[in-house]
């Protein structure tokens, strides 16, 4: 029997890997591995919940570092102490929050290219609109804004198909505890933050 050189086993592997995603997730989660790899490029040995774990430490790290950035400027150039650097925090992480949900349409309630642009146009503040962009495709990438089944079964019950919202509910019964996280995740989120006049 003739050697396997290893490009041919790195072939095989990468097979073996797609199978299994497939088994697993379906075509559409091995869709969504490859559009990852594409934009995420780590060993295969890594697998997709170690790579979220590794890019939400990243962020975590980079918000940290971000944030303290933030308050010694607005300490240092505009007085704030420790009540509006906290009033300051708090609206920045409802900010953060916003960008980061998803809403029973699978659409953001906001994204960076819609503030930067905004911020460019009200403001002159030259921000890079084309990097944002870029940083906006990458986060994309890494979320799944699919309508889940909680969510289309609340968006039906909210707007008056309660018949249709039960009908869904019976056929696919795996969904009752996703419906509580959705009604859950749903009932914490923030007032969405008013534009400062100023």
């Amino acid at each position: 029997m003739a050697k396997i050189d290893k490009w041919q086993q790195y072939r095989m592997d990468g097979l073996v890997r797609a199978y299994d995603i497939v088994c697993r997730e379906g075509i559409e989660g091995l869709e969504r591995e490859i559009r990852f790899r594409k934009a995420c490029p780590m060993q295969l040995e890594i697998d997709r919940e170690e790579t979220d774990r590794i890019f939400n430490k990243l962020l975590d790290k980079v918000y940290a570092t971000y944030v303290t950035v933030v308050f010694k400027s607005l300490h240092d150039s505009f007085g704030f102490g420790e009540i509006r650097l906290k009033r300051f925090k708090e609206q920045f992480d409802k900010q953060v929050m916003w960008i980061n949900t998803v809403d029973e349409f699978g659409y953001r309630y906001d994204d960076f290219v819609s503030l930067a642009n905004e911020l460019n146009d009200k403001y002159h503040l030259d921000i890079d609109e084309k990097l944002v962009e870029e940083v906006q495709t990458s986060n994309d990438r890494h979320t799944d804004t699919r309508a889940s089944l909680a969510s289309i079964y609340n968006l039906l019950k909210n707007y008056g198909h309660e018949d249709a919202a039960e009908w869904l509910k019976g056929f696919f019964p795996e969904i009752l505890g996703e419906i509580e996280d959705v009604e859950r995740m749903l009932s914490e989120l923030p007032p969405v933050p008013e534009a400062d006049a100023v």
